[in-house]
């Protein structure tokens, strides 16, 4: 049975079919009888099934060395040992003459067992391709799929995803050079890259590292890119007459490769290691018995059994309850706005019909698209929330506790109701936490019955982990709960002072649990006020000198925004040469001095590295709103280097 991994609903159908065939055989099952079990790992595969059966994986072998001996000994030996082009033209070849014995009984019982003949039968492929230059690209294509395999290692800092590359990748490129008429090597990088190992990518960016790797190994010459010494020195392309020759230069490989190898940083293996630690200590936490305190204790007791004030609970309860008095009194206080007068809503309620009505008579006039109106929409939209949230109107929340804030003067600000819509969610996700755990301190105490959810949020509290109810209403975290709370209160005291100033000089961006609608916010702050379509503008970067956001306080720019909160990763920014250089060894994270956002109607972008910026460390592919926006960074070298260095922007790095 294979893939059983994608017929979980059966498994359990299965466990109980083999427990009967073992009990109730009686000597009827063959001694021969085997079942063989093909499955991914999944938490829904039976244990029982896992601990009668031998267990057997399959894993490529780690380190290009070894993975480069394995793939050319599954490559046609033909590439390696072919003096003159496999594949005749068309003139060269010759049609086969056909028996006089044969008769026509024979032929048409051929024609009815064989298929019909394919295209590459009927008219024979032309190879371009010299024999030598086949086997280079054979032996590039081979230490290119290496490199991709042992990139994955590295996590987020080799691929945002999780790709499964498979030696058919290699196999199906190999027959791509043999094949394609053509020796123009874009043509060759547009199949082999694109097709071949870009079908399997989701992220544009990894694609865009790919297809770095590849031109790298694969050259119109045949030969290493000019500026990859490392490949020149350590990993020298061997004589390709033969696969003795080949296995002879092979054995100069060194065993222990360097992150160098793979594009990556020396502080790549830093990172490495500490991914495999988290991954050890998650597998620890999931191998834990959830229920250990529930069936037995010191007294006898079961969880949530004991009355409260009672018996002395166990320690885990303790702890979580520790944890419920932690949290509940470090959360901050809600952040309520009070609301406009009836009189105030109309007017507002007018000025915008009206701005709408003049936007489409503009837009019927210029005959362009209706992109520049999608916020005004969303405000509008904003304005009728302002009657119906409760939290908005600054009723008291559960336990009473808020702080009030008027309204702006100028409500129809892009800014403004990106403020709101923040304060909003900051609202929804405290309420939210503070009734989860009134909740859970009721049941734990044995009040109430402690159903899954909070059984759930109970084990995450005991392990030090964010729940994942409350991270439905909250933006993606690398933190533990400790760092996350304090998070938390850090947000609420950057939205504060914004209620409290109405105007800011520098923002916070991971304050914001969208950051892509208040960049956009800032440029239709900047287009009405210009009075240019939003479409035209764009964002030029500049790097200022200044790390302390406090320098620039009351220094707000009529032409710009600065935000601040970004740590590079891969690289970081040298002050002097201003540009982004080679990182400090043992330097993982580098913070990045404040970033200066120009808006613009058009922005250079030649000697420039595009350097992605991710909500958090983990730049998962999964979760689309963990990349916010690419920023251009000036580079004093090729920005290739800096794409196979995984050079990035989060704005929360690993603690």
């Amino acid at each position: 049975l294979q893939n059983c991994h994608l017929a979980s609903s059966w498994l359990q159908e299965l466990e109980q079919t083999l427990d009967e065939l073992l009990q109730e055989s009686h000597g009827l099952v063959n001694p021969e009888f085997r079942l063989w079990l093909t499955t991914e790992p999944s938490p829904d595969f039976p244990v029982s099934i896992v601990q009668q059966s031998i267990k057997i994986t399959s894993e490529p072998p780690t380190g290009v060395k070894a993975n480069v001996l394995r793939l050319l000994n599954e490559v046609d030996k033909h590439v390696f040992t072919a003096q003159e082009s496999p594949i005749q033209t068309p003139r060269q070849q010759q049609p086969k003459e056909t028996p006089r014995s044969r008769i026509a009984g024979d032929l048409l019982m051929q024609s009815v067992r064989k298929p019909p003949p394919t295209v590459a039968e009927v008219i024979p492929v032309v190879s371009p391709l010299h024999p030598d230059r086949l086997r280079r690209y054979a032996f590039g294509l081979s230490l290119f799929h290496a490199v991709v395999l042992e990139r994955g290692r590295f996590g987020s800092l080799g691929w945002n995803g999780r790709y499964e590359f498979s030696d058919s990748d290699l196999e199906t490129s190999l027959k791509s050079l043999n094949s394609l008429c053509t020796d123009k090597i874009e043509e060759i990088y547009t199949m082999i890259g694109e097709v071949h190992y870009g079908g399997r990518i989701t992220d544009e960016l990894d694609r865009r590292a790919l297809m770095t790797l590849l031109k790298t190994f694969l050259t119109q010459d045949g030969t290493y890119s000019s500026y990859d010494q490392i490949y020149q020195t350590s990993y020298p392309i061997p004589e390709l007459s033969s696969m003795m020759n080949i296995r002879r230069g092979l054995e100069r490989f060194p065993l222990i490769d360097e992150p160098e190898v793979f594009g990556l940083h020396s502080n790549a293996s830093i990172s490495f290691e500490q991914h495999e630690t988290r991954a050890l200590l998650r597998a620890l936490l999931m191998m834990q018995p959830k229920d250990a305190d529930s069936t037995s204790n010191l007294h006898g007791t079961t969880l949530g059994s004991s009355p409260s004030g009672s018996a002395l609970r166990s320690d885990s309860e303790q702890e979580v309850l520790k944890s419920i008095q932690h949290i509940s009194l470090n959360l901050p206080k809600n952040l309520l706005l009070q609301v406009k007068t009836l009189a105030q809503m109309s007017e507002i309620e007018q000025k915008l019909k009206a701005m709408e009505d003049r936007k489409k008579t503009a837009e019927e006039r210029m005959k362009k698209t209706q992109r520049s109106s999608v916020l005004v929409h969303q405000e509008s939209g904003d304005s009728d929330k302002l009657e119906s949230d409760d939290r908005v109107k600054g009723e008291s929340t559960e336990d009473g506790s808020a702080d009030q804030f008027e309204e702006f003067e100028n409500v129809l600000d892009p800014l403004y109701v990106v403020l709101r819509q923040e304060v909003i969610r900051l609202n929804c996700l405290l309420d939210h936490i503070r009734k989860s755990l009134t909740e859970l301190e009721a049941a734990t105490k044995g009040l109430t019955v402690m159903g899954p959810e909070l059984e759930e949020i109970f084990q995450d509290l005991f392990n030090g982990r964010v729940p994942k109810s409350w991270l439905k209403l909250a933006p993606p975290t690398v933190l533990p709960l400790a760092a996350w709370i304090s998070d938390i209160n850090k947000k609420s005291s950057f939205f504060r002072m914004w209620l409290q100033e109405k105007r800011l000089s520098t923002f916070w961006l991971s304050a914001f649990s969208h950051p892509q609608g208040f960049l956009s916010s800032v440029l239709q702050h900047f287009a009405r006020s210009w009075k240019i379509p939003l479409d035209e503008l764009v964002f030029d970067y500049k790097v200022t000198d200044v790390y302390d956001p406090a320098q620039l306080k009351g220094k707000e720019s009529e032409s710009s925004v600065y935000v601040y909160g970004l740590y590079m990763e891969g690289a970081r920014w040298d002050p002097l040469s201003r540009c982004i250089v080679e990182t400090a060894p043992r330097e993982v994270f580098s913070a990045l001095p404040i970033l200066q956002l120009i808006p613009s109607v058009g922005t250079a972008r030649d000697d420039k590295y595009e350097c992605p910026v991710y909500h958090t460390a983990a730049r998962s592919s999964v979760d689309s709103s963990n990349l916010i926006f690419t920023v251009m960074l000036p580079t004093n070298i090729s920005d290739t280097h800096w794409t196979k260095r995984g050079v990035a922007l989060v704005c929360q790095p690993f603690p």
